[in-house]
């Protein structure tokens, strides 16, 4: 994924025109051009060919070719993130995301009214022996949170005795639900403390929570469906 010179953002196979060798070897970082290290081909920021070297040993023309990285067959953007689909027959974004989109919106106009978005430097990267699937589905798995992040309910429980804070009297199992949509899309709708959207920590300073409370959820989520319904 790259932001070219031209001002487009752009998802490129990280694949050599010539003989598949990875163009770019970072995880991150900025670059006006990419050279191959297998032949030297160069590569500008927005995937095209610009420069190959012994240029004699190819035929007339091919290396004046006009010639650009591939590109998976779908790649679009909804309210600032990027979806990739290697599938020719994948259906739109929108199709796709369907009424999951109302979540999506909800956050997103949420972070916008205490500022926007932050984008965080690095990158997350999980290696396991297993479905991949699994990993998602533990995302909305409430059930394993009391066993498996007994550290951090004790760090919190601690920190709420230190801020005189009486024991939270909610439940992260009994006050919450799973949501799943078409297209494989799940959510986790949960009244825990620490959240956001209008959810704050008692722990908090009196500053952030007057900030995250000043968040008219009911508006936003008419808000929300409205640009679903345009959308569509």
């Amino acid at each position: 994924m790259i932001h070219g010179n031209d001002g487009k953002v752009r998802v490129l196979i990280n694949s050599c025109l010539h003989r598949g060798a990875l163009v770019c070897r970072t995880d991150s970082g900025n670059s006006d051009s990419f050279v191959c290290f297998y032949h030297g081909w160069t590569y500008n920021n927005c995937g095209k060919v610009i420069g190959i070297p012994d240029p004699e040993g190819y035929p007339e023309g091919f290396c004046t070719a006009e010639r650009t990285l591939m590109s998976p067959p779908h790649v679009d953007s909804y309210r600032g993130f990027y979806f990739v689909n290697f599938s020719v027959k994948a259906p739109s974004l929108a199709d796709y995301l369907g009424d999951a989109r109302e979540l999506m919106d909800l956050t997103i106009d949420s972070a916008e009214i205490l500022g926007g978005w932050e984008v965080m430097k690095g990158t997350c990267k999980f290696d396991i022996r297993a479905n991949w699937k699994l990993l998602l589905e533990n995302s909305v798995d409430n059930y394993h949170f009391h066993t498996v992040h007994k550290t951090f309910l004790d760090f919190m429980a601690n920190e709420r005795k230190r801020a005189g804070v009486p024991r939270s009297t909610i439940n992260n199992i009994t006050n919450s639900r799973a949501l799943a949509f078409k297209h494989g899309h799940v959510a986790m709708l949960t009244l825990a403390e620490g959240r956001t959207i209008a959810c704050p920590n008692p722990t908090w300073s009196k500053d952030a929570i007057a900030e995250v409370m000043r968040i008219p959820s009911n508006a936003l989520l008419l808000k929300s469906r409205q640009r679903n319904a345009a959308i569509a």
